[in-house]
C-alpha cells in the first residue's frame, strides 16, 4: 500500500491486518513476491519507490538491496521458481528496466537488450525457468518476452489491441498449455501459444481496466482465474471465456 506492507495473521480465532514496515525506508510499496520455499527461508521481496528491500523475517524486518539498482521506483518483481538454488529474482521499473539479481538481490544487472523503454508494470516467469529460461514483462508497450533468462527480450503483441499492460498471469502448466493472461486498459488477453498470439476475454467484464490478476494453482483443471478491476474482482472458470463478479460474504 501507499502506507507501507501489512501481513494477515490468524491466531486463536482471532483474525486481523499489522503493519509490517520496520526497516522499509520508503512505504510507497508497489510490488511483493515471496519465496517459493518461504515455509523453510521466510523470504519476502517488496518493490518500492526507494528500490527493494528484502526480509528473512516473514516481513517483520526488511533490509534495502539496491546494489547496481540505477532506477529506484520498483513496479514489478518476479522470483525464480528454483530460487532456492539460483538465487534469482527480476525487477521491472517505472524508468522501463529490468534488473535481474542471481545473488538473492545483493546486487542487481541490467538486463534489458530489445526492452521498449516504457514502464515495467508487471513481470510473470515460467514454471519451468530452470529449463526454458521464459519471462514476460507487460509494459507501457505491450508484452515482451525472453527465453534467455532476460538477456534480450522481443515484442509479443499480435493481436494486443490494447498495449497499456498492468497485470500478467501465466498457467502452471505453460510448459504443455503455454498459457498466459495479460489484464490492460483496455480488458483481458489470453495467449496459448507463448505470447505468439492474443485473443480478447471479456465476455462478461463490466471494468476493463485490469491491474491485477491471479491463476489457480489448479489451473489445469479448474481452468479458475480472477480480476481485479476498478469496480471489483471478477472471476472466470472457464479460461476466460466467460467472467462474473464476485460477492464478498464474509465477516469484515
Amino acid at each position: 500500500t501507499g502506507s507501507g506492507v501489512f501481513k494477515f495473521t490468524s491466531y486463536s480465532g482471532v483474525k486481523k491486518w499489522s503493519e509490517v514496515n520496520s526497516g522499509l525506508k520508503n512505504l510507497n510499496v508497489w510490488s511483493l513476491t515471496i519465496s517459493p520455499n518461504y515455509a523453510t527461508d521466510r523470504t519476502i521481496f517488496a518493490g518500492t519507490d526507494g528500490g527493494v528491500f528484502k526480509s528473512t523475517e516473514r516481513g517483520e524486518g526488511w533490509v534495502e538491496i539496491n546494489t547496481g539498482l540505477s532506477s529506484l521506483h520498483v513496479w514489478s518483481l518476479a522470483i525464480s521458481p528454483n530460487y532456492a538454488v539460483d538465487q534469482t529474482i527480476f525487477a521491472g521499473t517505472y524508468e522501463g528496466e529490468v534488473f535481474k539479481s542471481e545473488d538473492g538481490g545483493i546486487t542487481w544487472a541490467i538486463s534489458n537488450a530489445g526492452l521498449n523503454k516504457s514502464y515495467v508494470r508487471s513481470l510473470a516467469i515460467s514454471p519451468n525457468y530452470e529449463t526454458d529460461q521464459t519471462i514476460f514483462s507487460g509494459t507501457g508497450a505491450g508484452i515482451f518476452k525472453s527465453t534467455d533468462g532476460g538477456i534480450t527480450w522481443t515484442s509479443v503483441n499480435s493481436g494486443l489491441t490494447n498495449l497499456t499492460v498492468q497485470s500478467l498471469a501465466i498457467s502452471p502448466d505453460y510448459a504443455a498449455d503455454e498459457t498466459i493472461f495479460a489484464g490492460t486498459l483496455g480488458g483481458i488477453f489470453k495467449s496459448t501459444n507463448g505470447g505468439t498470439t492474443w485473443t480478447s476475454v471479456n465476455t462478461g467484464l463490466k471494468d476493463l481496466s485490469v491491474p491485477s490478476l491471479a491463476i489457480s494453482p489448479h489451473y489445469e483443471a479448474d481452468q479458475t482465474l480472477f480480476a481485479g478491476t476498478g469496480i471489483g474482482v471478477f472471476k472466470s472458470n472457464n479460461g476466460g471465456s466467460t467472467w462474473r463478479e464476485t460477492t464478498y460474504t464474509g465477516v469484515s
